[in-house]
């Protein structure tokens, strides 16, 4: 936990524009959106996704807990999950929800924020001086504990 702090210390209040530090992310996953449609896994998994207007995503499982893979809630639904539904199959996938909302206008203090219910740590990204996206740093301990 201690690292983590340190961690969020680093990346709270940098700009959006920074290149990403040279830190240890070892059983952590760091996730910040950036321009106007991207969203950015860094750590346990690098991956970039696209969500104009924001999106949900879905963290999976990926076989003998060697990882996760992100991948966008309307993508699995379009595909899988629609194919679930119309044969009545009943399966249980392990999963953990991320909401990265997009606010445009200045009504809200954020363009971008990140949010789950997996106990998380937060830091802000600027862009020319103001706050751009809420950030969150996960461990994947308590990813995997969401899981079960």
């Amino acid at each position: 936990m201690n690292n983590i702090k340190k961690i969020q210390k680093i990346l709270h209040g940098r700009n959006a524009d920074e290149v990403f530090p040279e830190i240890d992310l070892t059983g952590l996953i760091i996730i910040t959106c950036y321009d106007d449609d991207g969203i950015q896994f860094r750590g346990e998994i690098n991956e970039h996704i696209s969500a104009f207007g924001g999106t949900k995503i879905l963290l999976l499982n990926k076989t003998n807990n060697e990882g996760f893979v992100p991948i966008k809630q309307y993508t699995l639904q379009k595909g899988l999950i629609d194919f679930i539904n119309d044969h009545d199959i009943e399966v249980t996938i392990p999963k953990v929800e991320i909401s990265v909302n997009y606010y445009s206008g200045l009504e809200r203090e954020y363009a971008w924020v990140v949010k789950t219910e997996v106990p998380h740590y937060q830091f802000d990204i600027m862009l020319e001086d103001k706050k751009y996206c809420q950030g969150i740093i996960l461990e994947v301990e308590e990813i995997r504990k969401a899981m079960r």
